[in-house]
């Protein structure tokens, strides 16, 4: 198992994401321009570089898919994850604790591997509203804020390399269309930094122009009813 980390502009940052997972059980991927800043606060035993000319994260998790297809199973993860939290208490509960955050994720990797769905993760919100104990699973909503996957189960199912942003949804209805399911623990949830005022990372590509071309792409691919706009957010709509 491996968390999968790529990086963008956050060198001097990404030391506290890897200090949360365990620095043995990460691989952090950045451009070969920006290979030297990283080596000064990266080891680079667990630094590399993705191949000249990828660009956008869709093409970056592709690439980091096929590297990594002899695993059992990864994680990927933002570059500024600060901890997990636990939305199954009375109060929002925070986990700083590496090998506690590990046993979160090997839980739910273990309900994906029994049921043979190839992907799994977390809620994708931090919002205690949205929890119930009603409801502690889900097999259906996006698989966001973190990207579990399971090699053996993929089939022909990818990263779409066409998405420099929304790539995560794609993958999500690309692994309904072939296994109807994937699994999420909706009591747990990567706490980051919001995207619009955090430097670096995915916010280097969130303009309004990619946001409007990656969305006309979805729905270009899968119908016109793939997303719909609610509250100012893109909120994806399964179309099957």
């Amino acid at each position: 198992m491996k968390y999968l980390i790529p990086s963008k502009g956050r060198a001097d940052s990404i030391s506290n994401t890897i200090q949360l997972l365990g620095e043995k059980d990460v691989k952090v991927y950045v451009s070969k321009e920006d290979y030297d800043e990283y080596t000064k606060f990266v080891d680079k035993v667990i630094l590399n570089t993705l191949p000249l000319g990828t660009h956008g994260m869709g093409a970056i998790r592709k690439y980091m898919l096929n590297d990594n297809r002899d695993l059992d199973y990864f994680y990927m993860l933002d570059d500024d994850i600060k901890y997990l939290v636990d939305l199954s208490e009375d109060k929002v509960i925070q986990i700083h604790d590496t090998k506690h955050v590990k046993e979160i994720i090997e839980n739910v990797y273990n309900m994906a591997n029994d049921l043979k769905t190839p992907l799994f993760g977390l809620n994708p919100t931090a919002n205690p509203k949205y929890y119930s104990d009603l409801s502690l699973f889900s097999f259906s909503r996006p698989t966001i804020m973190g990207i579990g996957v399971i090699p053996k189960y993929l089939g022909d199912i990818d990263f779409d390399p066409r998405l420099l942003i929304f790539e995560d949804e794609d993958f999500t209805l690309m692994t309904k269309l072939r296994k109807r399911y994937h699994v999420l623990d909706l009591r747990y949830h990567f706490m980051d930094k919001k995207i619009w005022t955090s430097e670096g990372g995915c916010s280097t590509l969130r303009t309004q122009g990619i946001e409007k071309d990656c969305k006309t792409t979805l729905r270009n691919k899968w119908g016109g009813s793939v997303g719909k706009k609610e509250g100012g957010q893109f909120i994806l709509r399964c179309p099957f």
